[in-house]
């Protein structure tokens, strides 16, 4: 009966394979960090100003009243001033950028700044669909239009989300020598790095692709079958590479797999 419906199995296979998940990078418009960062700067040496100056007149206040009362509370309402303009803009930073790059210190903070504005460096937006792939990424790998590729370190998560995507993103930064040709507001291909996965390789002949689920049947014995619906893989050539559920040696049914569904699911009309 089998021979004449067309029903074939195949044992599975371990396996292993590179797998990378893609990813869109938008080069982003390095001004607004930029001046941020400049902002910051100069925040921190009015305040570092400021403070010398509370300082110094208090000190004059206190011996032989050299400086007035009003003077040395008006000094002290400056330096609170500038202490306050700096929280705000650490602030500011760690919510538009992210608190990776609110805390970097300041000798990063120059170069980095140096290298974007001689077009060496790139700040770049990475999503992936449904944010897949970007946990605990470290390095993303960009393709240009004329096949190169660049790696991009990533600062931490974007502090908005992608809602098309639903992605929640993150914030990169790649790095050349040279100048880099990436103007703001250019979208690339992006990918981690590949990791090899392991698992069992299962052919697109043997996949039943029904009411959303992928399923296999696979041979409990030389006259039966059993469904068995696939929820831990990832697609590979040709076929999915299975992380659990089966195992290599399985029998698969890889031809009569419809047949099989079709008897053993009943019909409309049918008791």
């Amino acid at each position: 009966m089998q021979k004449r419906l067309g029903i074939v199995t195949m044992p599975l296979e371990e396996r292993q394979v590179s797998h990378s998940s893609p990813m869109f990078a938008t080069v982003l418009d390095p001004s607004p960090l930029v001046t941020l960062f400049s902002d910051r700067r100069i925040a921190r040496l009015t305040l570092v100003n400021a403070r010398t100056e509370a300082a110094r007149t208090k000190s004059l206040n206190k011996n032989g009243n050299a400086i007035s009362t009003k003077d040395m509370e008006a000094a002290g309402l400056t330096a609170a001033v500038a202490r306050e303009r700096l929280l705000s803009l650490n602030q500011r930073i760690m919510l538009e950028w992210g608190p990776a790059v609110g805390k970097m210190d300041e000798a990063e903070q120059t170069r980095i700044v140096a290298a974007l504005v001689d077009g060496k460096a790139a700040l770049l937006r990475v999503d992936a669909s449904a944010g897949h792939g970007l946990t605990e990424t470290e390095f993303v790998r960009l393709r240009l239009a004329d096949g190169e590729t660049l790696e991009a370190r990533v600062l931490g998560p974007a502090r908005s989300a992608d809602t098309y995507l639903q992605s929640a993103g993150i914030i990169a930064l790649v790095e050349q020598d040279r100048v880099l040709p990436l103007s703001a507001g250019l979208m690339l291909n992006a990918a981690t790095k590949a990791e090899q996965q392991r698992g069992v390789f299962v052919p697109e002949t043997a996949l039943l692709y029904m009411g959303g689920q992928i399923s296999v049947y696979v041979a409990t014995g030389q006259e039966s079958f059993v469904q068995h619906i696939l929820t831990n893989y990832q697609p590979a050539a040709d076929g999915l590479l299975v992380k659990a559920g089966l195992k290599a040696g399985d029998l698969v049914v890889t031809s009569g797999a419809a047949i099989l569904y079709s008897t053993a699911t009943p019909q409309e009309g049918e008791d």
